[in-house]
């Protein structure tokens, strides 16, 4: 798990250290966002639709760095990626708690 873990963070570093400048350099910056995007949703992917909507999402996610002012802000994204985060844990508390109730 742990190399994994480890090679999934180095594929983000890649991705957003090399990939998405590169790709923005060469082709603009709406082909930057759709490409490092797709491949955020193909890192993701844990289903073919979960992989669709985590591309939007991360489409969701850079646009939203431009909002926080100046240029390429983080704090915007990381808060809206760590409320996504909390809401997903309480929705899987919740099922995980249904599911046993369901089998007593």
């Amino acid at each position: 798990m742990e190399h994994s873990n480890r090679f999934f963070k180095t594929a983000c570093l890649f991705e957003a250290s090399l990939i998405v400048p590169w790709i923005t350099a060469s082709w603009g910056i709406v082909a930057g966002l759709w490409v490092s995007n797709i491949i955020f949703g193909v890192v993701h992917a844990v289903t073919p639709l979960y992989a669709l909507l985590v591309t939007f999402v991360g489409l969701y996610l850079s646009l939203s760095m431009e909002v926080g002012g100046g240029e390429n802000n983080l704090l915007i994204p990381i808060i809206i990626h760590s409320l996504y985060d909390f809401l997903a844990f309480i929705a899987l508390m919740r099922m995980y708690r249904a599911s046993l109730s369901t089998q007593e």
